[in-house]
């Protein structure tokens, strides 16, 4: 494969942006920090209105106009109510304190796994490097070895080159091209990663 290799921020951006467990892990971040929050609120007194109306008419009963006797069946009765509940449960720092833990849990599997993401980007980064290098080089070496044999089959038809350095001639351009297959296919492995 041919490949022009970016550099090397630019893999850990892409990293950074596609990795799907990179994106849970940030899920799972905003969902501790929410979690945390309303543990939060939980320390909070909840205030709230209220607008109870009850209203009752029963046409065989006298309505009862003194105040002081309790009338069921004849009445219309409401008004607005404004009301506090504040809970004081002993148990809330416990819950605070484990949504604190579990949402600072998971910043340090964050930052672990930033480091480790990164790591891992730039050892399969230089493996590529060195992977080019290598192939370049097993080119050069294939490319004399190819030069050895043509030079010495040209001898041998004239009966200046010996048979054996002949055969060894070929011996060794049958390594260097195994060589050289070899680095591409490590080169292809390392693009991949």
């Amino acid at each position: 494969e041919t490949a022009e290799l970016k550099e090397f921020d630019f893999y850990t951006d892409q990293a950074f942006r596609n990795r799907p467990e990179w994106q849970q892990l940030e899920a799972g971040i905003e969902a501790k920090a929410s979690l945390l929050k309303a543990a939060h609120k939980d320390y909070l007194p909840e205030v709230f209105v209220a607008i109870p109306f009850r209203h009752a008419v029963a046409g065989n009963r006298d309505d009862q106009t003194n105040p002081f006797v309790r009338d069921d069946f004849n009445f219309t009765e409401g008004g607005p109510v404004l009301g506090v509940r504040w809970q004081f449960d002993f148990g809330k720092s416990a819950k605070v304190d484990r949504a604190r833990a579990e949402h600072s849990q998971l910043l340090a599997q964050r930052e672990e796994a930033r480091s480790g993401i990164a790591v891992e980007i730039r050892k399969n980064w230089l493996n590529v490097k060195e992977m080019e290098e290598r192939v370049r080089l097993m080119r050069k070496t294939r490319g004399a070895a190819r030069a050895l044999v043509t030079g010495g089959a040209g001898g041998a038809d004239v009966g200046v080159q010996d048979l054996k350095e002949l055969f060894e001639g070929y011996g060794l351009y049958t390594k260097a091209e195994s060589d050289y297959l070899l680095a591409v296919y490590e080169y292809n492995l390392a693009l991949a990663e």
